[in-house]
């Protein structure tokens, strides 16, 4: 809601921008002895600019994102244990597991290859992992992903993860397809709707982050599932792990200095989902 709330606001000023800049080439033409335009000329030429200033923002905004190193583009070209596979959407880590997998999600504007080195770890650890690559680094959708993954990738079971706002849509997808997955895991990520029940979840962030909001993280805690009502949570906090090294992309701006490296808090990180989703929390 947030993000739609948010969109709406953007356009409207958008919209306002366009009036705007409208205006002032109205002024410009009457000084030059021109008629005024016609109301509804004048309201269409405004949507127009409002429109075009609005894809500009919208591009100036997208377009720059934080790119994989070099260490993580690496494990896109496989390892003995784990065979990656390009896919339509993304790529799929193949490690010795064949009945169960991950569908994850990146953090808005990350490469999406910088999350291949924790990938790899669960993939090699038995649960094979599906990394989508939304468009623009910014999934406010998974559907045409998720659809591919389950489609093309058969597992008896799959887990949906993401790491920040990638955590946010995977988890929104999950809920509306509760269905397909056993359970949801969330790096540095809240769902902004009720879980249910059936739904296992996994929550897992460091101790120094500071770029999770931390007050809305904690309101949205009502969504996560009860184990009173049968549900199954469990969250863990990696002491001396930030908001970035969950992938490899390097700092991050509003984020903490962590005290361990990007590998410790990876390998922290890939041995929890693993005891999670082998029912070993």
């Amino acid at each position: 809601m947030k993000y739609i709330l948010l969109t709406l606001l953007a356009m409207a000023l958008c919209f306002l921008g366009g009036r705007v800049i409208l205006s002032f080439y109205e002024v410009y033409r009457r000084q030059h002895g021109k008629p005024p335009m016609e109301s509804r000329r004048f309201t269409l030429l405004s949507l127009l600019c409002g429109l075009l200033l609005a894809a500009a923002v919208s591009l100036a905004y997208l377009l720059p994102y934080a790119p994989a190193e070099d260490s993580a583009q690496a494990y896109l070209a496989g390892s003995g244990t784990v065979r990656v596979e390009k896919a339509d959407h993304g790529y799929y880590f193949d490690g010795p597991g064949e009945q169960t997998a991950v569908f994850f999600v990146p953090g808005a504007k990350v490469d999406a290859a910088a999350y291949a080195p924790l990938l790899s770890r669960i993939a090699a650890g038995g649960a094979d992992c599906y990394l989508y690559e939304p468009p623009f680094h910014m999934a406010f959708s998974v559907t045409t992903g998720a659809e591919e993954a389950l489609a093309d990738y058969p597992h008896e079971t799959w887990y949906t993860a993401g790491h920040s706002l990638g955590g946010v849509t995977a988890s929104s997808y999950a809920i509306k397809n509760p269905a397909a997955f056993d359970g949801i895991i969330l790096l540095a990520a809240y769902p902004t709707d009720d879980v249910p029940d059936e739904l296992a979840v996994c929550s897992i962030y460091g101790s120094r982050d500071t770029k999770l909001d931390q007050d809305a993280y904690d309101s949205n805690k009502d969504n996560f599932p009860d184990p009173v009502d049968g549900g199954f949570f469990r969250e863990f906090i990696l002491e001396g792990g930030n908001h970035a090294q969950f992938g490899d992309y390097g700092d991050q701006k509003g984020d903490s200095e962590a005290t361990i490296s990007p590998a410790e808090q990876q390998a922290q990180t890939a041995e929890i989902i693993l005891a999670f989703i082998n029912g070993e929390l």
